[in-house]
């Protein structure tokens, strides 16, 4: 085409675009960045009453409502401001005015447009035939859920609620009473100190009513200040009403999670009529409070242990590394007492898993009293537990505060008729150098127990020279780890995970094993700890990965099946610079299908540095691989962080499933990580399931995926075959 033709074609183009947009039945109006009006067609005129001469150059606000001229110039100010055009959400409705002062209900949809590097909004302007219920409000509300939806603080949309409220009701103060899980406090309006006492009794007696019948009426509760008796605080503060609104959690029992208190100063004749869009103000409250209630409650989770309720390993860790790394810029010491329960599988075995976990919980709640106020406690796994003694100057101190704890576990527990005495071991480690690691210190500290059930139990050892030297059975079972690699000791289990809605096996979990030529088959709970420790992880994970990848890969495609499987990465692992071509090539080499292979990492790996594991993860993800979170609940994770991470999948922990019933607090709380879970669109797996009463009350509440010693241990490759092939037949 020539420059010539071109060029006609452009202005013919324009010239026929700028016709249409004049002589369009719609109002057409188009603003710059400082929302001045530049273009302002026929339909506008006939609309607006203006002529184009009198609107060009105009803010445009001058076409809508006074009371709406600051809500509607930040939403078309936030709609330049949005590089990614999240905020057009079709067509909206507003109330505009004509030159004579006549209101116009209009429909408007927009959209923007870049001309000359300038960034303009077009408004396609209609006039609605039928005369619909207008809601100025509508807006403001939807701003308010996007702050929910985008994590916004809830004091932050608390506020911004507040706000809105009161800068459309007259004469009318409004706060919030909000009752969290960490306690209860007010924000919003500070009344003054003659009304306080005043509206924390009536706070107190709406509790107790609506806790009594759970009928919320309106008004719920009502408070008139003119009356003889609050008379005096009525003209001291101006206030006539009080009314107490209720914020209800959206759960089945609906429990009472704040109020919201109005105070009225004038009597306002619409204020009655207001209320159907109060009550959707308050609904967006409840909404607020909800969330930040539930993402409380699974933190509290996340790092409590479930069944003390006591701090998790991975918050020991995080504390102890602080403290270690502040000790060692001071002349004080940090200490570690790691304790065990004597005998506590003979416990368990004479008395039942129920009994054994009643002890647990009377054990912990002895060493808390027993403990100095300065000291932390930690429930490391089992029946062991470790102390965290700060800023200690000499060994005595941390040896009387073990002797105390020693003492007050020997005092008799009684459950029903039974009596039982119990003793403890106890080893004790300090911080000697400035080099020492938190994992080391622990380490110690769990070798001086180990080293005090040696020597008879129901004693306190030292960690010290002695000790030091018995661990070095560790550094041979590295090396024989060395050796287990180059002359193939290493065997690859695998444990099927089943999908209960099929009865069938969905995917398997490859495990390892170390066949010892002299000691036969040898856990993984005996060696990984040191290999992780050492870093001969990343080598003993790489021939798992590809052993696994390649024996599946062959018996799938000799099947013509599919199977997922599911192999788990170490915190080492994820951190090692070589972690993406090590799947990489297993992938590549096993030709393993990669939307079959799902990576496993526990909570605490990923939170030991978020932004490197979040790097990782993301490059794995682009590999075509998917990710998850094992042993889900036990760590420390950031609810909003697991917002960010590109995980598929959730195994819910164990220790969740253990002993689950209908009656069981491990119910409700599998039931709130399978609702996080949903709610981020997320796949979840309960693992350790042992029991039919466990299976039929995972079913009653939703599970699909599970794996556990019920359905089948772990088998080696050729067992999991004929199981496979069973299967088939």
């Amino acid at each position: 085409m020539s420059n010539a033709v071109a060029s006609d074609s452009n202005s013919f183009s324009q010239n026929v675009s700028k016709l249409v947009l004049d002589n369009s039945a719609y109002s057409f109006i188009i603003l710059n960045s400082d929302l001045k009006i530049v273009f302002f067609n026929k339909a506008s005129e006939v609309i607006f009453g203006y002529s184009s001469s009198e609107i060009i150059d105009t803010d445009a606000t001058r076409l809508v409502l006074d009371s709406d001229k600051k809500l509607q110039k930040n939403y078309l100010k936030a709609l330049f401001d949005d590089a990614n055009n999240t905020l057009f959400k079709g067509f909206v409705e507003f109330i505009g005015v004509h030159k004579s002062g006549a209101k116009l209900h209009l429909e408007s949809g927009i959209s923007k447009i870049t001309w000359q590097d300038q960034t303009f909004l077009v408004l396609a302007i209609t006039t609605l035939d039928k005369v619909k219920t207008y809601d100025p409000y509508s807006l403001e509300r939807a701003f308010i859920l996007e702050m929910i939806i985008d994590n916004a603080p809830m004091k932050k949309i608390l506020e911004s609620t507040i706000d809105m409220m009161q800068s459309h009701l007259q004469g009318i103060k409004i706060c919030f009473w909000i009752n969290q899980p960490s306690g209860s406090w007010y924000l919003g309006t500070d009344f003054p100190p003659e009304i306080d006492f005043i509206i924390q009794d009536k706070v107190s007696q709406f509790k107790r009513q609506f806790n009594k019948s759970k009928e919320v009426k309106f008004p719920s509760y009502m408070l008139d200040l003119e009356n003889e008796d609050y008379g005096s605080i009525s003209s001291m503060t101006g206030f006539k009403k009080i009314f107490i609104e209720p914020l209800l959690g959206h759960n089945t029992n609906k429990n009472l999670s704040g109020v919201m208190i109005l105070f009225q100063e004038i009597d306002s004749p619409s204020f009655f009529s207001d209320w159907r869009w109060i009550t959707s103000y308050i609904k967006l409250a409840e909404l607020a409070i909800d969330k930040s209630n539930q993402e409380e409650r699974l933190v509290h989770l996340a790092m409590h242990d479930p069944l003390t309720g006591l701090a998790t390993r991975g918050v020991l860790f995080n504390r102890l590394e602080h403290l270690v790394e502040s000790c060692a810029k001071s002349s004080y010491k940090v200490a570690i007492l790691f304790l065990g329960i004597d005998n506590f599988k003979l416990i368990n075995d004479s008395f039942g898993n129920a009994y054994g976990d009643w002890l647990l919980v009377e054990v912990a709640s002895r060493l808390q009293i027993a403990l100095r106020s300065t000291d932390k406690l930690a429930r490391f796994s089992g029946d062991e537990f470790v102390v965290i003694c700060e800023r200690i100057s000499q060994e005595q101190e941390c040896l009387v505060v073990a002797e105390r704890i020693s003492q007050a576990l020997k005092r008799p527990f009684r459950i029903d008729d039974n009596e039982i005495v119990i003793t403890s071991s106890i080893g004790l480690a300090l911080s000697q150098g400035k080099d020492i690691q938190a994992e080391e210190l622990i380490a110690n500290a769990s070798a001086a127990m180990h080293k005090a059930k040696e020597l008879g139990k129901d004693r306190i050892c030292l960690f010290g020279e002695k000790i030091r030297q018995t661990n070095t059975g560790r550094s041979n079972i590295i090396s024989g780890l060395h050796r287990a690699i180059d002359r193939g000791e290493l065997r690859t289990f695998y444990q099927p995970i089943y999908n209960l809605s099929t009865n069938s096996v969905f995917g398997l979990e490859a495990l390892i094993r170390w066949q010892h030529p002299t000691e036969g088959l040898i856990s993984p709970d005996k060696f990984i700890p040191y290999a992780e420790s050492s870093g001969l992880i990343v080598s003993l994970g790489a021939w798992v990965l590809y052993n696994s990848c390649k024996q599946l890969s062959t018996w799938q495609e000799n099947k013509n099946l599919s199977f997922s499987l599911s192999v788990n990465l170490s915190a080492v692992q994820l951190g090692n610079k070589n972690i993406v071509e090590d799947v990489k090539r297993a992938l590549e080499e096993s030709r393993f299908d990669p939307q079959n292979l799902h990576l496993e990492i526990t909570e605490s790996a990923l939170m030991s540095d978020p932004r490197s594991s979040l790097e990782a993860l993301t490059k794995l993800k682009e590999l075509g691989v998917k990710l998850a979170i094992d042993d889900f609940g036990t760590g420390y994770s950031s609810l909003s962080y697991l917002q960010c991470l590109p995980v598929d999948i959730l195994k819910i922990d164990r220790s969740f499933i253990k002993n689950l019933s209908i009656q069981s607090s491990n119910s409700a709380i599998v039931a709130a990580i399978a609702n996080l879970a949903d709610a981020l669109d997320l796949q979840w797996i309960a693992e350790g399931a042992e029991t039919l009463d466990q299976v039929e009350e995972l079913e009653r509440l939703g599970c699909v995926f599970v794996q556990g010693y019920y359905f089948s241990p772990p088998h080696d490759f050729k067992e999991i075959s004929s199981l496979l092939e069973e299967q088939l037949h």
